[in-house]
């Protein structure tokens, strides 16, 4: 089976056919618990690096872990936030990274219904057999992206984690957030 291309990436996610989000309401959190919430779905990775350039309202934030079963194998969380544009820049993220894996074999298509996240998601095209290993995702103002990376056949499914870090998203989202 053969995956979107970039052309047709956005009729496939049908981005501005919901209302946009209003740019009162955004998610405001303190990017530093982050990791706690997703501990739980990381047996067997170590936290090998982190940079956060995040203030409370925009920024970018990245979590690097690696297998202690096999080295071979990196886990990713990157955390985009938007302040100004909101979900437009969020969009407009996901497009990016949806655009640099065109040429891959496997591009990214929308997610099944059963496993959607936020108000945009997409993952690597469904063609392919096995677990999720790439998934992203805007909710309000925040493009979200879980990922990992192997030399190898992957046999970790990304999606706990990213259900995990929706729901933070959910719990943290602000109504009249200054601007």
């Amino acid at each position: 089976m053969v995956g979107p291309t970039v052309a047709n990436f956005e009729d496939l996610m049908r981005f501005g056919q919901t209302p946009p989000r209003p740019p009162s309401q955004r998610v405001v959190a303190d990017w530093t618990q982050l990791p706690q919430v997703t501990k739980q779905f990381l047996e067997g990775f170590k936290l090998s690096n982190s940079a956060t350039f995040l203030p409370t309202l925009g920024g970018i934030a990245e979590w690097n872990y690696v297998s202690q079963v096999d080295r071979n194998q990196t886990l990713r969380v990157t955390i985009e936030v938007h302040q100004g544009g909101g979900q437009a820049q969020a969009i407009e993220s996901m497009k990016r990274v949806a655009r640099s894996a065109s040429r891959s074999p496997n591009p990214f298509g929308p997610t099944p219904q059963s496993i959607q996240l936020g108000d945009y998601s997409a993952m690597l095209f469904p063609g392919r057999v096995g677990p999720a290993r790439d998934v992203l995702w805007v909710y309000f103002n925040v493009f979200a992206r879980v990922r990992i990376m192997s030399t190898a056949a992957v046999t970790f499914d990304v999606m706990p984690i990213a259900h995990a870090i929706q729901s933070f998203l959910e719990q943290h989202v602000s109504t009249d957030v200054p601007q």
